[in-house]
């Protein structure tokens, strides 16, 4: 999970800090078995009056295959808040920083074609079109093919980020097909409702990003994304936070650019992808000055880059098949902090640290300030998929894989262990309460819910679903 720095995530780091603390001088341990679950019906979702979750945020947001869902944030009072086809790439990335909107796309059963722009509100589930991202001009015929300008311009929507909120929720940066055959930026301005036209140039610009002080929009462009061998891309540009001075930065050289994150408010963290390797030529890229400092020339297999908190530069890290890889936030050089090749790499807001899977299955933290202070998990997960969330240094893993399935809770002096055995997916913590939320069953359609009261023991049953939980965000959190 991610989000901006505030006094009360750091205030709950630190009261994790010390419970994790006083259980190491004590020499406590808490190693339950995985709970097994008494049978119970299965509590279906239903459509329910919204006046029940009240106006207090936050709230909880679930999507599942064909609809969102929203409750309170103990998981009951469930209500269906919408109903039909929509995608988010990353549903987080779709809740308004601060705020109480979720951006809401929709389209036809193809996801090619009537393409608009929504914004959804809570509690009260109201859902405004802000623009249709088509014309009667720019729509694509009904048997549009890959490669052909109109449907390039749909999949710059459909299959890329197409959407970026600011850092405090005010302006949203979208592209759309509005002016012409290819796809441009957008910005919405939420308090004066107007729509600004960013990008001029002919390519197929996707994936908007804000610096973390929203002063800098980048984007990239293409003129076509291909069959699965890369993009033929046409360059990167920037604009200033009002859309104002566009400005072509430079032209690539790879079938892809994909953004990793930010390191200051003028320099975003990049890397090119081509067929050959993958994702290569990690750098620092300063916007305004162009200075480029290459972090990794070849092959990489991860990247992430830390939150920027206003004044030093964020740390970044980064996996290859010869280890791990680490610059801290007041350095220019790269040190190697393992020597055990690795794949998935993840920084987590709320603990201000990394989460690394190494190819061994074996698992660590690695700290923001300092990496070579780690934490090494006494637990190993599967080469599948597996998705990590944090609780200030507590954190806990859902794993899909078929040797190592289930739910696992570990930090600093409180190794937990195992709270539930079988396939699970998309954990998320109520920082506020310290409830984990998760999916499980093969099918991913069960929410549960447990408590670090119970030491996770309490494993609940909260809603079955009739589809599976694609994933689950808090809305409204200030």
């Amino acid at each position: 999970m991610s989000g901006k720095n505030s006094p009360k995530t750091f205030f709950i780091a630190f009261a994790v800090l010390v419970i994790g603390l006083a259980c190491m001088c004590n020499g406590l341990s808490f190693t339950p078995q995985a709970p097994t679950l008494a049978p119970q019906p299965p509590v279906v979702p239903t459509d329910t009056p919204q006046a029940v979750l009240g106006s207090s945020s936050p709230w909880l947001l679930i999507a599942t295959e064909s609809g969102l869902w929203m409750a309170s944030p103990d998981g009951s009072n469930l209500t269906r808040i919408w109903q039909g086809d929509f995608w988010q790439a990353d549903l987080a990335r779709a809740i308004q920083p601060g705020g109480n909107q979720v951006v809401l796309l929709t389209s036809d059963s193809d996801r090619y074609h009537h393409l608009a722009l929504n914004l959804l509100s809570l509690p009260d589930g109201r859902v405004q079109k802000i623009t249709d991202l088509t014309t009667s001009q720019t729509e694509p015929s009904p048997d549009a093919m890959p490669g052909e300008t109109s449907f390039e311009a749909m999949r710059a929507i459909a299959d890329n980020v197409s959407f970026a909120w600011s850092p405090d929720g005010t302006k949203l940066a979208f592209i759309g097909v509005l002016d012409g055959p290819t796809a441009e930026v957008y910005l919405y301005d939420t308090i004066t409702t107007n729509i600004t036209r960013v990008s001029t140039d002919d390519a197929q610009n996707f994936w908007p990003s804000w610096s973390p002080d929203g002063e800098l929009i980048l984007f990239f462009g293409a003129d076509s994304f291909g069959t699965g061998a890369g993009y033929a891309m046409r360059g990167v540009w920037s604009a200033n936070g009002d859309g104002s001075n566009v400005t072509w930065l430079y032209e690539t050289t790879g079938s892809g650019e994909e953004l990793v994150g930010w390191r200051d408010a003028q320099t975003a963290v990049l890397d090119s992808w081509n067929p050959m390797c993958g994702s290569g030529n990690l750098r620092l890229y300063n916007i305004v000055t162009t200075e480029k400092t290459i972090l990794q020339a070849d092959c990489f297999n991860n990247a992430a880059a830390g939150a920027w908190n206003g004044t030093d530069s964020s740390p970044v890290m980064f996996s290859t098949s010869e280890g791990v890889y680490f610059l801290a936030g007041n350095s220019s050089q790269v040190q190697k902090v393992s020597d055990k090749p690795a794949g998935l790499v993840l920084w987590d807001t709320p603990g201000y640290m990394f989460v690394v899977r190494f190819d061994d299955g074996s698992m660590s933290t690695f700290y923001s300030s300092d990496a070579t202070q780690t934490y090494d998990a006494p637990f190993t997960a599967s080469s599948g998929r597996v998705d990590v969330t944090m609780y200030g240094l507590i954190w806990a893993w859902t794993d899909a894989g078929d040797e190592l399935e289930g739910v696992w809770i570990t930090g600093p002096g409180i190794e937990i262990g195992q709270v539930f055995n079988g396939s699970a997916y998309a954990p998320l913590w109520d920082l506020h309460n310290n409830l984990l939320f998760f999916s499980g069953s093969e099918l991913g359609t069960d929410l549960y819910r447990t408590t670090f009261d119970a030491y996770y023991n309490d494993v609940t049953l909260v809603a079955h679903f009739d589809e599976t939980v694609q994933g689950a965000a808090w809305v409204g959190i200030k």
